[in-house]
């Protein structure tokens, strides 16, 4: 690689580093707090609507196996 080529490629380079700092589609630390504290309360969400179906289909083989007998 000859000079020029290796200052071109060094220009490109730093533009797209420039380009990547600046681009305004960066999450800073704030977002990703925010963003963990949703996933946590989707999770406990998500759990809590598991163990109530679990729950409800418990119910529903017991009914049903005291109807049978």
């Amino acid at each position: 690689m000859d000079a020029v080529q290796a200052e071109a490629l060094a220009e490109a380079q730093k533009v797209a580093m420039a380009e990547m700092v600046h681009a305004k589609d960066l999450a800073t630390q704030t977002d990703i707090v925010r963003l963990e504290a949703n996933i946590v309360k989707y999770k406990h969400e998500t759990v809590r609507w598991l163990m109530g179906l679990f729950m409800v289909q418990m119910a529903l083989i017991i009914a049903v196996l005291a109807y049978l007998k």
